[in-house]
């Protein structure tokens, strides 16, 4: 796998904008359509703010975010790392699509753009790895 972007940021809200930014303009680079650019940095930045929200009650300058974007021959790879409390996978689901109320979609909206969405274990005892997954070519 190849290097496109690694990128850490604070665990805040306005600094994702940063990590918006960037994948954005790594997608761009590579050539990636901007209707596929825009609903992968959508995915990004919905799992950049659920880290965010959910894994340091709304921010921490303490905390830290890194993405990682990877070229594994066709498909691309996000991984998305942070040093917050342990998320539990079971309890990160999308809500009803019924359930109408602000907010609160990010994880669907994650698993409708990418093909592959799982938690990595990672060493310790705090922290969270993320991994998504977009085939963007055929091999």
């Amino acid at each position: 796998m190849r290097t496109l972007l690694r990128l850490g940021v604070p665990a805040l809200a306005p600094r994702l904008k940063e990590l918006r930014e960037a994948a954005r303009e790594t997608l761009d680079r590579m050539g990636c359509a901007p209707s596929l650019r825009d609903g992968l940095v959508l995915a990004l930045g919905e799992a950049a703010m659920n880290v965010v929200q959910h894994g340091f009650g709304g921010g921490s300058a303490a905390g830290e975010i890194t993405l990682e974007i990877l070229d594994n021959a066709g498909e691309l790879v996000f991984r998305l790392a942070d040093n917050g409390p342990r998320a539990d996978p079971s309890k990160v689901k999308p809500r009803d699509l019924g359930d109408l109320r602000p907010g609160g979609l990010g994880s669907h909206f994650i698993r409708q753009l990418m093909d592959e969405t799982v938690f990595l274990p990672v060493e310790g005892t705090a922290g969270n790895l993320l991994e998504m997954r977009k085939r963007v070519s055929q091999p």
